[in-house]
């Protein structure tokens, strides 16, 4: 299985004619369970007291998870995460029990399913809430969450600039940008970036996709993330720019950027006449079969980090 989907990868590379990487088994090489957000992750003390100190007006004194109580606003709790050193916002409510909703919300927006929640699924108040009629609640929008999406332009393509500033406030890491210009006709720009984990990886994808959809734009489109259940490699594609999204190794293996760093007008300068038989011969995949093969590769550390690059 390992052969095929390295084989299927390599057809994606060479073809270089037609839109490449739209194939999804290539994405689907390796899936991983482990929590890779946890060291990142700041959960509110679970408190039992509303005891409200008179000199403090914002306390965590609920007796759920992520639920801040600010007595200077009218709404006067808040759900809230910390990823990373940035506070991340649910909105404001009435009560701290809609609160908790919210906060479970930002959980599985940013972090994997086995992250601690208020109301894990089967609870008993998560079923109930959803016959509930009464309640003050809803989740928050996902475009309204740390990085907003970016400004909607109407009938608008993203700009380069657009798509790189709202990756650096997603907090990519080496980002790369390749110009087109005479050397692919596929889109301007192809960009390559290096996430921490499944989840940042589809956090990044889906801002861009999301904020392409908003400028409801009338083409033939079908605007989505490639690959977003795979936890190493993910694109979206915006038409004018492709966007990869990979894990350090398998972003290290495959060098893309160096493949379409050498096209030519839509041809590679080094093995651009080459099947895909004589390409596998001259260059082969050991490496990567060998890593594919590897039941204990070194994907990743305990903090989810990969190999080989330096973070940040």
């Amino acid at each position: 299985m390992h052969s095929q989907c390295a084989r299927q990868m390599l057809r994606a590379v060479t073809a270089s004619s037609r839109r490449a990487f739209s194939i999804r088994s290539p994405l689907h090489l390796r899936k991983s369970s482990s929590p890779v957000w946890r060291s990142h992750l700041s959960v509110p003390n679970r408190l039992f007291s509303q005891t409200h100190n008179n000199n403090t007006t914002r306390t965590k004194s609920t007796e759920y998870l992520g639920v801040v109580y600010d007595d200077t606003r009218i709404k006067k709790y808040s759900a809230e995460i910390k990823i990373e050193g940035h506070v991340i916002s649910g909105g404001d409510y009435w009560t701290a029990l809609d609160a908790a909703k919210a906060y479970d919300e930002l959980v599985a927006l940013y972090c994997d399913s086995n992250e601690p929640r208020n109301f894990p699924e089967g609870h008993e108040l998560e079923i109930d809430q959803k016959e509930a009629v009464d309640m003050d609640w809803e989740a928050p929008v996902a475009g309204n969450r740390h990085a907003d999406i970016i400004p909607p332009i109407p009938q608008t393509y993203l700009s380069l600039d657009e798509v790189q500033k709202a990756l650096e406030r997603e907090k990519a890491i080496d980002v790369y940008t390749v110009d087109l210009s005479g050397k692919s006709g596929l889109a301007n720009y192809m960009v390559f970036v290096t996430g921490r984990s499944q989840a940042h990886m589809r956090r990044m994808a889906d801002l861009l996709i999301k904020s392409l959809k908003a400028r409801e734009i009338v083409d033939d489109f079908d605007y989505g993330v490639e690959g977003r259940d795979c936890d190493d490699w993910m694109i979206a594609d915006c038409n004018n720019i492709v966007v990869h999204f990979m894990r350090a190794d398998t972003r290290r293996i495959l060098a893309l950027e160096d493949h379409w760093e050498n096209m030519v007008d839509d041809k590679h300068s080094v093995y651009g006449d080459m099947s895909e038989d004589e390409y596998m011969d001259k260059f082969g995949t050991s490496e990567l079969m060998e890593y594919l093969d590897d039941e204990d590769h070194p994907n990743e550390d305990d903090e989810g980090e990969g190999s080989g690059v330096e973070w940040k």
